[in-house]
């Protein structure tokens, strides 16, 4: 028997368990979409091809959770494009007054 032989034997099981199986997605932010609405951001993203997208909530970027109402909110979650995180921006250059450094 060879080694090749014996791995393959061996994981075998390993292997049925995943196939079939996307082992992973890519997702990808509307950070460098700031000037898009976030439906068309969306729209984007999926048209680009990625599995997902996360969205920026940070202050002035039209998924800042500010601007999108109930309306808003339902359509991001009836498009149907995974949203597995959100991005918000802490600046590790602020001075300590503006709440960014240790004993804000």
């Amino acid at each position: 028997m060879t080694r090749r032989t014996l791995l393959a034997v061996a994981l075998a099981p390993v292997s049925r368990a995943f196939a079939g199986a996307s082992a992973i997605h890519l997702e990808i932010g509307n950070y460098g979409m700031q000037s898009l609405a976030v439906d068309r951001a969306l729209a984007a993203i999926r048209e680009i091809g990625y599995d997902g997208a996360e969205l920026c909530c940070m202050p002035e970027w039209p998924s800042e959770p500010g601007k999108l109402d109930t309306a808003a909110r339902r359509r991001i979650r009836e498009f149907g494009l995974p949203i597995p995180s959100l991005i918000e921006a802490f600046n590790l250059m602020a001075p300590d007054s503006c709440g960014g450094g240790p004993g804000s």
